[in-house]
């Protein structure tokens, strides 16, 4: 019995998912181009640009240059849209929880070339709940406190993705 089991852990040990780079070796550093803001949110498009900081430096595998400073590769963008849905009711039909959507093109490119970065812009459709009213042990947020939220996930993603699928 016991053999069988020492067998079965070692092939498990076998199957760790592994992140694997896909970016050129030579890009080794990364810029934060222009993210041109076609939403109402006056400042979604600096909160987006912070938290996308924020996720590369956390990760590490790609160092953040300032645009123009010589950096490998620029990620820029556009944010195409911001909505706030009503998504659950009580009984008197007020509103107790939104849903934040975020949508968000972003294209990697050579700063020297312009040349892009595997088939083009990829898309961000990004979701996020906005509790307004305490219910069911949920926590209330600030809308703005929902976007850095929503912001940080999307960000989170886009780093995944520019560093292992893009």
């Amino acid at each position: 019995m016991r053999p069988a089991v020492l067998l079965l852990a070692a092939a498990l040990a076998g199957c760790a998912a592994e992140a694997r780079r896909t970016l050129p070796p030579e890009i080794r550093t990364v810029a934060l181009g222009v993210l041109r803001n076609d939403t109402p949110e006056p400042l979604l498009a600096s909160l987006l640009a912070e938290e996308l900081r924020r996720a590369f430096r956390l990760d590490g595998r790609l160092a953040v240059a300032e645009a123009g400073a010589g950096a490998d590769a620029e990620l820029s963008g556009t944010l195409k849209s911001y909505e706030r849905l009503a998504a659950r009711y009580d009984a008197n039909n007020v509103v107790q929880e939104y849903r934040l959507r975020l949508v968000v093109e972003l294209s990697l490119a050579s700063p020297a070339t312009g040349t892009a970065y595997g088939a083009g812009p990829r898309t961000f459709d990004r979701s996020a709940g906005l509790v307004v009213v305490p219910a069911s042990g949920l926590p209330v947020e600030s809308e703005p406190d929902a976007q850095r939220r929503l912001a940080r996930e999307l960000a989170r993603e886009a780093v995944s993705r520019v560093l292992e699928r893009w």
